[in-house]
This record gives structure tokens, sequence and C-alpha cells, in this order.
């Protein structure tokens, strides 16, 4: 675990003046956050550009490898008897009894979880839940970085308060590599993660139908984002968001095709017309069902998880 620490700069008037609020939040919240000086930013991580010359500091923030994390829990798992199976899909649930069908499997549990992520929505419709959400998934794309020197520190915009996304900001991995993203385009197919591969009629006309009406109408701000994210579709479009966080005399050279992809488990609530911008978990006899597992996700799940237990299950 690398504790990096994080910076949070305003590209913005608009988000200059978001920063009392979230010092008051993190205060509030336990979290130590501190206003500090462009200059002091600079000096913690060279590569920042803080155009407002100002900015905040998290110093408790982390970075891990995801994959080195769930390899770990699943060998915890084995340890204790557990098993995963791999592609058995769901395709019955009686939220009544805690069975569920599985491929050719049958289950019962006293306690069922749906935790399916981009499918959490269908197998809540098999159990029969009643809702006023609706599915409205985007994807998220970064994009390589190369800059003259390793970064020390994470560096985040201030987010814009009116959306649930936290905006494009920078990561890094053990190794050095830099990235930027993610962006947060509209995406027309639960697996569509690459060019057309995951594509499905039904689902491709039902969600292309969701988002016109919403961006057509604007709501939740989605047709300024939607104009964002076209830009991001040429390189010029990358490098400025890229300049707004990195000193653009660093020499900055970015790998324009994505390296990584993620598809973001979206709900929208119809009955008051907005992007639900927290975690949503609804239970239904013998069913949790996690619909809504937004950003940050990882960063979140033990929390989450102890939040479960603690709340719907104990």
């Amino acid at each position: 675990m690398d504790q990096c620490g994080k910076i949070l700069l305003p590209t913005s008037k608009k988000t200059l003046e978001s920063l009392p609020l979230l010092l008051n939040r993190a205060k509030e919240n336990g979290v130590d956050a501190y206003l500090l000086t462009g200059a002091d930013l600079r000096a913690m991580e060279p590569n920042c550009n803080p155009i407002f010359d100002r900015g905040l500091h998290v110093p408790f923030t982390y970075v891990i490898d995801p994959k080195e994390a769930a390899g770990s829990i699943l060998a915890d798992l084995s340890k204790l008897g557990g098993e995963v199976l791999y592609s058995h899909q769901v395709t019955e649930v009686n939220a009544d009894d805690g069975t569920l069908l599985a491929g050719a499997k049958q289950f019962r549990s006293t306690v069922v979880i749906n935790a399916a992520g981009l499918h959490a929505d269908t197998i809540a419709g098999l159990s029969g839940l009643e809702s006023t959400y609706s599915f409205l998934p985007f994807k998220g794309k970064y994009w390589r970085v190369e800059t003259p020197s390793m970064m020390r520190k994470l560096v985040y915009p201030i987010p814009n308060l009116d959306l649930p996304f936290l905006g494009m900001h920078t990561a890094h991995n053990r190794t050095g590599e830099v990235y930027l993203g993610p962006s947060s385009s509209p995406v027309f197919g639960r697996e569509n993660y690459r060019e057309l591969n995951g594509l499905h009629t039904l689902e491709f006309l039902a969600l292309f139908i969701s988002f016109s009406k919403k961006i057509l109408f604007n709501v939740n701000g989605l047709r300024g984002l939607a104009f964002r994210e076209l830009g991001l579709m040429l390189p010029g479009g990358i490098y400025r968001e890229a300049n707004r966080l990195i000193q653009a005399d660093q020499g900055i050279k970015l790998k324009i095709s994505p390296d990584k992809v993620g598809i973001r488990s979206q709900i929208f609530d119809e009955g008051n017309n907005y992007l639900v911008s927290d975690f949503v978990i609804k239970k239904q006899a013998r069913v949790i069902h996690i619909l809504n597992v937004i950003s940050p996700a990882f960063t979140a799940s033990f929390g989450l998880a102890d939040m479960v237990m603690d709340h719907y299950i104990l």
C-alpha cells in the first residue's frame, strides 16, 4: 500500500467556490484536509498545475493493486471452505424463501446478497423488487500519461457537485505508470467495453432512447456532460483535461488509445428525475440488493460490507 495522499485542484471559478464546502464536509466526517497555496502544492507534487493558486491536500489516501486485494480475499474464502462459481447465470430468484437458480444448480440461503454490479437491477427484477430506479450505465476510459518524473500524489479536480462524478484525475501504480481518467460517457450496453462488442439490439435501443431524452431536456446537467465527452473523442480534448491538472510545460505525452476501460453501474431515479449519487441498498425478504455501486465502489468496499452486515444481516 502506497500512502501517497491526494491533491484536489479547482479547475473553474465554480469549483473554486466549492472549496469551503468540501473543507467543512471533511471536518464533519473526521477526514483530515488542508487548504494550501499553489507553491505548497507544487512542492508536494511538482507535476500538478494549481491554476487558481490553491487547492486541498488529503494525506490519508492510498494506492493499492485491486487484483492483489481480490486475490487475497479469494484465498481467505477458500480457506473458509467457500467456493466461487463462474459462468453460472442467475435465471430465477425467490426472495421469500432465499432460493435461486444459477446455471443448472439451485441454491437456498438464509440471506442472499445481490452484488451483481452492472446486472444488479436484472437480478432485482427477477426477484420482483419494485422501485423507481432505471439503469443508466456510463463508460470510463483511462489514458496513459508520460510525465518527466513519477507522480508522488494523486491529483483530482474539485468535483462539479451537480453531477455524481469525480471528474478526470490522475492515477498511478506500483511501477510508476501514470493514467488520466476516467471519462464519463453514456454507453448503450452493459458489457460494451470495446467498439461494438457486448451490444444487444433491444438493450441498445432502450438505453439510446433513455439517454437521448435526458440529454435533450438537460436532466441533471447531462447535456453539458455529453458535450464535454464529445470533446474527449479527439486528442486535443484529452490534452486540455490533462493540462488542467498537470503542468503544461512538463513535456506531457499521452498514449491516446485508452489503456483501461470500466463501466459504471449507475442508476437513475425516475420518480425524482436525478442520477443517484450514493449507494442504494434495498432489503426484500431474504434478499439484499446492492443496486448503485458507484465510485468509490472499490475504495469503500470493505466499509460497505461492514455496513451491510451491521444494518441488514446481524
